[in-house]
């Protein structure tokens, strides 16, 4: 899909990307056309499918947990699917990742206190087939 934009649609994207909300006024001003130009190019960009839609970033802290963490899970055995129907009810987890190496799942956690992550955690430990777990509390976000 790439290929079907030119310069004109790369650097309408570009300033999108910086600010998904500028109006085809502001647009059509920094890359020197036309409004109606900047509407005809947006509207055949999200009928091609290239935007897909608006959306609005957050800062990483405004609505996260206070405690957030990743679980890293190994399994006893050939048991994955018992395991992840288990981990499934447990509603501190908000996704669940297979993985190689040493570990079979590594979980993410989010909680509002360490209180409440250590009882997700208990909830964890206590799943039959876990052979063993490791968790790493999230401090700050870097990038």
């Amino acid at each position: 899909m790439t290929e079907q934009l030119d310069t004109l649609d790369r650097e309408i994207l570009a300033v999108l990307r910086e600010d998904g909300r500028a109006s085809h006024a502001s647009l059509a001003s920094a890359l020197r056309v036309t409004r109606a130009t900047i509407k005809a190019r947006l509207e055949r960009m999200e009928q091609r499918g290239v935007i897909l839609g608006y959306r609005v970033q957050l800062s990483s802290d405004t609505l996260t947990p206070n405690v957030r963490a990743l679980t890293h899970i190994k399994i006893v055995g050939h048991r994955t699917d018992r395991v992840l129907q288990r981990l499934k009810g447990i509603h501190w987890i908000k996704s669940i990742h297979t993985t190689n190496g040493k570990w079979d799942l590594i979980a993410e956690l989010a909680a509002d206190s360490n209180r409440e992550l250590d009882t997700a955690l208990m909830a964890i430990r206590r799943a039959e087939d876990i052979a063993e777990s490791e968790t790493s509390i999230l401090l700050s976000e870097v990038v």
